[in-house]
């Protein structure tokens, strides 16, 4: 029955999406590339790294092998095309990070403590890079800090050593002072 279904679906299905899916997702990506090249030249390892728009992420990004998938601006999940390249960014920064604390032999093999500490240098190194930053980005990413949620990860630094107790509670009591602390941070 319910291959029945998608198969009369298909057609419609089709048809709605080369009038109205694929133009929207085309228009996201446009106004999602003078975004990447302040990316870029903010975080020049994000030059050459394929960046695809992806309807099914919404407000979200994803670093996979074979490029970085971010929501596609301006769909249904309200992504802005800034937005989108802080995705990029930190997706980008998040290879970057395993990438170094596999380079120095400190990437730990429990997938919960790998997470962590790879997302907490992730973090940290772009909020350092961002904090001189003067563009359109830097509010972005300030933003983006304000509305994710970093409780757990915050918790997980906390445990481990990665942040003391003072500024753990600041990033937890005080979202909008994360991209600062969050700076401060990562530039030690």
């Amino acid at each position: 029955m319910l291959r029945a279904a998608l198969a009369l679906c298909a057609p419609a299905y089709l048809r709605l999406h080369g009038e109205r899916i694929a133009p929207a997702q085309r228009r996201g990506a446009r106004s999602l590339e003078p975004f990447l090249e302040e990316a870029a030249q903010l975080l020049p390892a994000l030059r050459g790294v394929p960046i695809r728009c992806a309807w099914a992420l919404g407000p979200r990004g994803r670093a996979l092998p074979s490029g970085i998938y971010v929501g596609v601006p301006g769909d249904w999940g309200g992504l802005e095309p800034s937005r989108a390249a802080i995705l990029a960014l930190h997706e980008r920064s998040v290879q970057l990070a395993a990438e170094l604390l596999r380079g120095r032999g400190a990437l730990p093999s429990d997938p919960e403590e790998r997470y962590v500490r790879i997302e907490w240098e992730a973090l940290g190194s772009l909020s350092a890079r961002l904090q001189s930053h003067r563009g359109r980005l830097q509010l972005a990413h300030r933003e983006w800090l304000e509305a994710v949620h970093l409780d757990p990860l915050i918790d997980g630094a906390l445990v481990r050593g990665l942040v003391g107790e003072a500024d753990a509670k600041r990033l937890l009591d005080d979202p909008a002072a994360r991209a600062s602390t969050l700076a401060l941070l990562g530039s030690t």
